[in-house]
């Protein structure tokens, strides 16, 4: 049973990570900053392959640009996160994936 939990908190910490260097990220790039240049400054290790490797993530934008009322408006439809939430008892990696929708303005 201890195991189980101990096991459990770990892929809790993993999980907890990945969201928070999602929203790091969706924040860097609403500041203008490029896919490329906002994966080599996160604190977590970016992968360019996914399935990631363990205890890295992988990171991808898709974006798009739309009008809304008038507005020109860029978004990423998603910026999803590929990340390593455990292992299981044969040893092989368990992923998860989230994906985010992120907007910007664009005055550029």
């Amino acid at each position: 049973m201890a195991n189980a939990i101990l096991v459990q908190e770990q892929s809790n910490g993993y999980s907890l990570r990945a969201f928070n260097v999602q929203e790091q990220a969706a924040r860097l790039w609403q500041l203008g900053l490029d896919p490329t240049n906002i994966t080599n400054i996160l604190p977590e290790r970016c992968s360019a392959s996914n399935p990631p490797p363990a205890n890295s993530i992988y990171l991808e934008f898709n974006q798009t640009n739309t009008t809304i009322s008038g507005a020109s408006i860029e978004k990423l439809n998603p910026l999803r996160i590929v990340f390593h939430s455990g292992t299981r008892g044969d040893g092989t990696l368990v992923f998860r994936t989230n994906p985010i929708i992120v907007v910007r303005p664009t005055i550029r």
